[in-house]
């Protein structure tokens, strides 16, 4: 589903106005190939460049003890940690932040995941030596320790490469830069401006050297957006960022009409391809800026001929949104607003206002609507006036379409649980549904069970999930 509407690249030489399909004046993916602005608007520099994801929600660092990370002799990647105790340590690192996200707490760690294991000291200093090389290219990296059985949080160095005119940086950790001067103490006088983007008033935001640190043009910056940092020639090949990694609670792209600046975060999810979001969930285009090459690549929608791109997580990319994205149906007029798998039903993404369609085909593939209810195709949950959560049937117990031997989740059918039948432990275990849509409490721990004694048999029993007794609060008790 898309909407088509007139409008005009932003991304800038001269504006090249483009129309609808069959209206085509001029190809719009041989706009511009500079990336600054012929008539500069230099908006108020206190405010943040709109796209700032930390604004959905997600500002926290992934739980546990802290690190630092620094980048050293411009060239290494410096990770330090303190915290009481003397168990052996260990630090691991990995391309990815998932490798180091489920590791276990103890014991040995699966040989199948990339990650280098690193003894230490439990007070100790870590140099990943070359780690940040101004002068060749190194990949992203991601730091996690462990000492005994906790876990810190997790730190991250990216690198971009850099070349003479416009360089965009992703920013997408916590603890990165806060303020635009921070690139002019990265990359000292190579630096000639620095340039972000008010998705709000749709106006760049510009600061000079010579304006100073602290000043009124000094914009700030923050988690989920991107700066551009207009360079001499003089600057390195490649330069680094290091922070914290964010957790992957719910986070939301850019939702302003127009022209949009974005940086995914580390534990992005969501389509990994830019034509999703522009076919499918109806957004005008999605673009992005190669520093190398010093030119754009914008996807406007498969009539244009363009080819696809791959979306990927810490990178920085354009959205140009129509004038009819949404938060919900009392945006839209008559129609109603349509969320696609992706957008996590307005929570990770902005819907666009659709009509209703006059009619449905019966049958087809069944879909998950933002109200949890399954529908039999999209199109009569578009006839509902409900955005799709997932392109498949919903899942759990409570979606009211309950198969025989299904699952049920702890809330399931109206809320029952296996605490409804004086199971031993009610927040553990599962119950199954029944070809009526009952639940059965074949897997509940009923009754008694066996006794819970310390270091003896299991008290209770799930389908493969033995209970063990354990001392609490001077009594026992069975935890799964």
């Amino acid at each position: 589903m898309r909407t088509t509407r007139y409008i005009a690249t932003l991304i800038l030489t001269a504006p090249i106005t483009i129309s609808a399909p069959g209206c085509v004046e001029t190809d719009p993916a041989d706009a511009s190939r500079l990336e600054a602005p012929q008539n500069d608007t230099r908006a108020p520099g206190a405010g943040a460049p709109g796209g700032d994801l930390a604004a959905g929600g997600n500002a926290a660092a992934v739980p546990g003890f802290p690190l630092e990370i620094t980048v050293t002799n411009d060239e290494d990647v410096q990770v330090t940690w303190s915290i009481p105790g003397g168990a052996a340590t260990y630090l691991y690192r990995a391309p990815t932040p998932e490798l180091l996200r489920e590791l276990p707490a103890a014991g040995s760690i699966d040989p199948s995941i990339v990650v280098t294991a690193i003894p230490g000291y439990f007070n100790s200093t870590f140099e990943d030596v070359g780690a940040a090389s101004r002068s060749v290219a190194t990949p992203n990296y991601y730091y996690r320790v462990r000492a005994g059985t906790q876990w810190s949080t997790i730190v991250m160095k990216t690198t971009t490469a850099l070349a003479a005119g416009f360089n965009k940086f992703g920013l997408c950790m916590l603890d990165g830069p806060t303020r635009a001067s921070d690139f002019v103490d990265l990359l000292g006088t190579a630096v000639q401006n620095v340039w972000g983007w008010d998705a709000g008033t749709q106006t760049y935001l510009q600061y000079s050297p010579s304006d100073g640190p602290g000043s009124a043009q000094d914009f700030s910056l923050g988690f989920g957006q991107s700066v551009s940092v207009q360079t001499d020639g003089t600057a390195p090949a490649y330069q680094s960022l290091v922070g914290v990694v964010p957790t992957d609670e719910a986070y939301a792209l850019p939702e302003q009409p127009g022209y949009n600046w974005l940086t995914l975060p580390p534990f992005y999810a969501g389509s990994a391809s830019a034509a999703y979001w522009v076919d499918e969930v109806g957004y005008n285009g999605m673009g992005r800026w190669d520093n190398v090459t010093q030119s754009a690549q914008w996807y406007w929608g498969s009539e244009f001929g363009a080819p696809d791109f791959e979306l990927s997580a810490c990178e920085h990319y354009y959205s140009y949104l129509p004038d009819t994205i949404c938060d919900s149906n009392a945006d839209c007029g008559s129609g109603f607003c349509f969320f696609a798998p992706g957008t996590a039903c307005g929570e990770q993404g902005a819907g666009v206002c659709t009509p209703f369609p006059p009619a449905c085909e019966a049958g087809g593939d069944p879909v998950c609507g933002c109200d949890d209810q399954t529908y039999a195709n999209a199109c009569q949950a578009a006839q509902a006036g409900v955005g799709i959560g997932q392109p498949n049937a919903c899942e759990g117990c409570g979606n009211g379409v309950i198969e025989p031997g299904e699952e049920c989740d702890l809330t399931g059918l109206g809320g029952q649980t296996c605490a409804d039948f004086e199971g031993d432990v009610p927040n553990s275990g599962s119950a199954s549904c029944t070809a009526e849509c009952t639940l059965s409490s074949a897997n509940c721990c009923l009754g008694t069970g066996a006794p819970c004694t310390p270091g003896g048999a299991p008290c209770c029993s799930f389908p493969g999930f033995p209970g063990v007794c354990s001392f609490t609060g001077g009594g026992t008790s069975c935890t799964f």
